[in-house]
């Protein structure tokens, strides 16, 4: 593990790290890059100090470079030369930056041709209702995988509007919490146990605190943080359903990350269930993925000290889910191409989620493996 340098190709060069920056410009001075080049790429900084040239080396040049303890690669390139979960938990830190190119004299962000199809199809399906959970769920309680157990309860039109006008603060507590005791009087759920909540089509499982309760006293408070943190998302829904679920508890215990979300073994099955077949099977907690994209140092340094178990765990099931994956899935009624995600419990699959695969994450991978492009 070098403590300072850079990485380029496989080229790996130790350099002390206050010789970095003068290292780089010395690269400069050979003509290494083009000066013009540079200096648009200057242009973009909303400010230019001397360590920005990292960025154009890393962005453009394609550059790994470990300096002032943290490294910054670029996210188009999987450097097999350094292991990031042995930085991580020696205090380093992870900045991932986007590739950059060149053209017609200014510098766009590079998208693969999977993230072009993906931008260009997903918000379509990501509108669709199908995605709500009220429309799958029906059609995978019985098909012989475990699910929670589920109350669904609509907003009004009325609370709709309040809640998309960011006025959910005045939503009448005791009106939605009858509806909700009325729809679960047929229910196998015990509103006064611990319940995991979400929306129809989304849950804010990124402050994992506000998406369990531990009765159904707990609901208003935590459904006005929840308001808060999603409002974005909830702009352009068409109507908003609010989703009580049992909460699966496992038989062995894991570190948290996302403010309390527990690191279990999960699944996400890309399948085609107009060919019912298996399109891919990712672990949900993709190393690469969550060490590219956790933004928390706390939550990064619980992921690499939990990843091996979590990959031994994926690579011991898979065959099994697979297996079950393909006998079961058939069963439900539904068409087009889905993500499926499953959790482990310790003793068998739950079904806990799903949507369209155009607009679930790691899609562009089954796009990329599967060669299906348009």
């Amino acid at each position: 593990m070098i403590k300072s340098g850079i990485v380029f190709a496989q080229d790996i060069i130790e350099i002390k790290n206050d010789e970095i920056l003068t290292y780089l410009n010395k690269l400069i001075e050979k003509s290494t890059v083009d000066s013009k080049q540079l200096e648009i790429f200057k242009q973009r900084q909303l400010f230019w100090d001397e360590s920005n040239i990292i960025k154009y080396f890393v962005q453009v040049l394609g550059y790994t470079i470990i300096y002032d303890n943290i490294i910054y690669f670029q996210s188009e390139i999987q450097n097999k030369f350094i292991d990031k979960i042995d930085y991580i938990k020696n205090g380093y830190k992870l900045e991932k930056l986007p590739k950059l190119i060149y053209k017609s004299e200014k510098f766009i962000e590079y998208k693969t041709p999977a993230q072009q199809q993906i931008e260009k199809e997903g918000f379509k399906h990501s509108m669709s209702l199908e995605n709500n959970l009220s429309f799958w769920y029906p059609k995978t309680t019985k098909i012989g995988f475990k699910t929670p157990n589920t109350i669904i309860t609509d907003f009004s039109d009325d609370e709709v509007k309040l809640i998309k006008t960011i006025k959910w603060q005045s939503l009448d507590e005791e009106k939605i919490l009858q509806r909700i005791k009325n729809n679960a009087s047929n229910r196998e759920i015990d509103l006064n146990e611990k319940m995991f909540i979400r929306l129809g089509n989304s849950s804010n499982k990124f402050n994992f605190n506000t998406c369990h309760i531990k009765d159904i006293n707990e609901l208003y408070k935590k459904l006005m943080i929840m308001f808060e943190d999603m409002y974005f998302e909830l702009e352009w829904e068409q109507n908003i359903e609010l989703v009580l679920r049992e909460y699966i508890k496992t038989n062995y215990q894991r570190n948290t990350i996302y403010n309390g979300m527990p690191l279990n073994t999960e699944f996400r099955v890309f399948y085609d269930f107009d060919e019912n077949k298996i399109l891919e099977i990712f672990n949900y907690w993709e190393k690469d993925t969550m060490l590219d994209n956790l933004h928390n140092q706390k939550d990064l340094i619980t992921f690499a000290n939990t990843t091996h178990e979590i990959e031994s765990d994926f690579a011991r099931l898979y065959p099994f889910l697979k297996e079950e994956v393909e006998f079961k899935l058939p069963s439900a009624d539904l068409k087009g191409k889905w993500s499926v995600d499953f959790m482990y419990d310790g003793k068998e699959f739950v079904l806990i989620d799903m949507a369209h695969a155009e607009c679930s994450y790691y899609y562009d991978k089954v796009l990329n493996k599967q060669k299906i492009l348009k």
